[in-house]
């Protein structure tokens, strides 16, 4: 039997945001997830859901300047269920371009479906990157990682929290994307909450 230490209890889970400038680039990210047949689970455009995509001013951007956009997602009970998401992607004073946005978003969808980091320089879940590169698609191995962790045919009650796993209080650091990434664990309301943050990385 299969253990997953976090999941979303349903198999489409919806995402949005209010600003112009990402919901075209945002759509192109879901939809190249989307296309990957070997998993089950999708994301969908849901105007109305919790989990959410803004666009912070430096003024607002509560973290590094060398971050680019932060992934935190809030999980509760046993097994480990999320709730929602919520992707920041820091405006810096840079001008981002459609490729850049497609970029980072296509790397933390993958977060959300939860992905984490790869050693492969050409994939999407690399963590090292700069706004300029060129464009990134999905690898295989991208895809082989999405489809491991949510087969066709998955089933919910079959996932069981890894030993270890079941309280809200342990901080387990990852690799560094688009920079560091930390699973950062505190009992807050029965709630937990999970980042992943993309760094600018200068070459």
């Amino acid at each position: 039997m299969r253990q997953k230490p976090l999941y979303w209890a349903q198999q489409s889970v919806g995402i949005a945001t209010e600003q112009d400038e990402l919901k075209a680039p945002l759509w192109v990210a879901i939809q190249e997830w989307n296309e990957v047949e070997c998993g089950q689970l999708r994301l969908h455009w849901d105007s109305a859901s919790e989990n959410r995509v803004h666009l912070r001013s430096p003024a607002d951007w509560k973290y590094s300047q060398n971050v680019l956009a932060m992934t935190t997602q809030v999980y509760f009970g046993n097994p480990h269920i999320y709730r929602n998401a919520t992707i920041e992607v820091n405006q810096k004073n840079h001008l981002w371009t459609f490729v850049d946005y497609k970029n980072v978003l296509l790397h933390e969808l993958g977060h959300v479906l939860g992905l984490e980091h790869s050693d492969n320089l050409l994939a999407v879940m690399h963590p090292n990157g700069q706004l300029g590169d060129e464009e990134r698609f999905l690898l295989e191995e991208d895809r082989n990682a999405y489809c491991e962790l949510h087969p066709l045919n998955d089933q919910i009650l079959e996932r069981q929290v890894l030993p270890g796993t079941s309280s809200c209080s342990q901080i387990l650091p990852l690799s560094t994307v688009w920079g560091d990434a930390c699973l950062i664990c505190g009992l807050l309301m029965a709630f937990c909450f999970r980042k992943n943050r993309s760094r600018l990385r200068t070459f």
